[in-house]
Parts: C-alpha cells; structure tokens; sequence
C-alpha cells in the first residue's frame, strides 16, 4: 500500500510539471501574438520551429492550416526564395542564413518576403542566433513589412522633385 501511495505522489508530481510547462508554453505564445511584428524561429537546419499569428498573417497563412503549413519546414524556400526582382535567392547567398550560420545578430535590408500567394513585400528583418553553451540552437527572425514606408518616401521624393521644377521653371520665366 506504501508503494501505491508513492507512485501515485510521484505521478502527480509529473502531471504538475508537466502543466506547468504547458501553461508556460502558452504564456509565450500570447506574448509572441501580441507583438504587431512577424517573429519566427529556426533550428540549426533552417527550419521554422515557432512563428506567431503576426508572421502568419503577414506571409498569408492566418488560415487554419497555416501554421501547420509552416512549422518544421525549411522556411527560406517557402518565404525567401527569390529576390525582388524575380531572381532565384539560394540560401547560402542568404544574410539571414549567414547571420545564424555564424552566430551574429544582424539587421537586414532590402530583403523581400514572398507570401502563400506569389506575391511579394519589402521587409525590415533583425536576426539573432539561439546560442546554447557554445553551440548555435538555431535563430529569432523578426521582420515587418515596409510597403508604406516605401510608398510614403517615394511620395515625399516626387514631392521633392516637382518642387525642385517649379522652383527651376520659375527662375527660367523671371
């Protein structure tokens, strides 16, 4: 009867931890899907192995069936496969993939994402490698799309620019 009762305070122990690592779990997935910015995670083979409800839905996945479309998938032939202008992007050429291979942080520009449905966005992406006692575990990508950003400077430049003509065609007429 002793042995029972062991046994079942050792199990519940278990359950309890096991709760509590679920619960934890939960509570950082809450903290990733309350960011506005796309955020994903690599292991060292370059397979997705979290992403958070703002990359889905950047990328085209906030269905269903796109998380599942995505975690334990090669994410650069799925998301960065090609640059802006159509030309294949091999992940050896990758900064991102450079920055996890060689376990630097890294702020990455004039990158193009590609989502679910062929089309394309410029994005702002940071990486940083996951380093675990020397060894590299993989990398954090967090990224947001600058489409507005983009658009609004090339306002203000042809704003610039219309100004500047006026500004000659006025002397030309004095």
């Amino acid at each position: 009867l002793q042995c029972f009762a062991v046994f079942v305070h050792d199990d519940s122990a278990r359950v309890a931890a096991e709760r509590a690592q679920v619960e934890q779990a939960r509570h950082l997935q809450r903290l990733l899907d309350s960011t506005a910015e796309g955020i994903y995670g690599v292991d060292p083979q370059g397979r997705c192995t979290f992403i958070n409800r703002a990359a889905l839905q950047l990328l085209g996945h906030a269905d269903a069936d796109g998380e599942a479309a995505l975690l334990g998938r090669p994410i650069h032939g799925l998301i960065h496969h090609h640059h802006a202008d159509g030309r294949p992007y091999p992940e050896a050429e990758c900064r991102i993939h450079q920055a996890r291979a060689g376990a630097q942080a890294l702020q990455v520009d004039g990158e193009v994402f590609w989502r679910r449905d062929g089309t394309a966005f410029p994005v702002a992406c940071w990486t940083s490698p996951i380093v675990e006692h020397g060894q590299v575990r993989g990398a954090i990508v967090t990224f947001f799309d600058i489409s507005e950003q983009q658009r609004s400077r090339a306002e203000l430049q042809q704003a610039r620019d219309e100004l500047a003509h006026l500004r000659i065609a006025g002397v030309q007429g004095l």
